[in-house]
């Protein structure tokens, strides 16, 4: 696979009118393009389940990727785990995993610009993963996201040092979601 095999041209090069943000971008490309989901396979209970509230990338990403603050720590701002899951900011109703922004309260104290709305979004955006398998750790068992300690998920540790308040509602309880229950 290659970039283009999924992002096609005008994707890559816009059509126009000005996106907002990666969310607003009209035709971008999903994993269900090509791969249909198989409700008739074993996996096919769990899919069904949890491809409503759960990006494919939740439970299919291969290995940890470098994020923002794995390289641009700035002032106020720490490094964190490269993979972490949480509630989608656009769509608290999702897992998604997520990748935090370098972006501290006083990132551009120095250049006279206060950040006023800080607390309007939360330092973390979803992160379309790109390096994916069929099978992961996630894939084998439930347990990663469906028992007390939910492996890998966005807790109050993950957050900067005096982060937004929107943080907290990336927060994932698993009593809010409909989780997977063997019969």
């Amino acid at each position: 696979m290659t970039c283009l095999g999924c992002h096609k041209g005008q994707e890559l090069h816009g059509d126009g009118t000005d996106a907002g943000s990666k969310i607003d971008v009209k035709g971008k490309p999903a994993c269900t393009n090509c791969h249909k989901l198989d409700t008739t396979a074993p996996s096919g209970k769990i899919h069904r389940q949890h491809a409503s509230n759960t990006s494919c990338q939740a439970c299919h990403v291969a290995a940890e990727y470098k994020q923002c603050a794995s390289c641009h720590i700035g002032k106020g701002a720490t490094p964190s785990q490269a993979f972490i899951l949480g509630r989608d900011p656009q769509n608290k109703n999702r897992i998604v995993t997520l990748r935090m922004s370098p972006v501290s309260r006083d990132s551009f104290a120095s250049k006279g610009i206060l950040m006023d709305n800080y607390d309007q979004i939360a330092n973390f955006s979803s992160a379309p993963v790109h390096h994916i398998r069929k099978r992961t750790a996630r894939t084998r068992t439930c347990g990663p996201c469906h028992t007390a300690n939910k492996e890998g998920f966005i807790s109050e540790q993950s957050f900067p040092k005096d982060g937004s308040k929107q943080n907290r509602a990336l927060l994932y309880d698993h009593k809010s979601f409909k989780v997977y229950k063997k019969q």
